[in-house]
């Protein structure tokens, strides 16, 4: 059974995964991760972000087990993020902006996509 999360940020991150999107749309996601309103995604709230990510991908995989603390998801959360932050955040700044937050869209549509692909395999083996 699927663990409900701030349905804001599900939204927000379901809605990555199924589609690119456009500036508009970006504009309005980064404005739910910017918790503190300057316009662009910092350290701590892409750490967060990566977080909410993580723990929709755990539940995707296996969404009869209850999510993982975010505390238990630390190191992932750390790895990721020090993988993605090249990737996303282009000028390094440590500040992504509503064009880098398409990068980490593009990353998710990606991962997400790669993921169901092993959950339709491993449920036709079952079959």
């Amino acid at each position: 059974m699927r663990q409900n999360l701030d349905p804001v940020w599900d939204e927000v991150i379901i809605l990555d995964l199924d589609e690119k999107c456009n500036p508009l749309e970006c504009s309005l996601e980064v404005k739910v991760f910017d918790k503190d309103g300057n316009g662009t995604i910092d350290g701590k709230e892409f750490d967060e972000l990566v977080y909410r990510s993580l723990l929709l991908f755990c539940q995707a995989r296996n969404p009869d087990l209850p999510a993982p603390s975010k505390e238990n998801m630390q190191p992932f959360i750390k790895k990721l993020t020090k993988q993605l932050q090249p990737f996303v955040d282009k000028d390094q700044d440590m500040q992504i902006d509503k064009k880098e937050f398409i990068g980490y869209g593009t990353y998710l549509t990606t991962e997400f996509s790669k993921l169901q692909s092993e959950l339709d395999t491993a449920h036709k083996e079952k079959q």
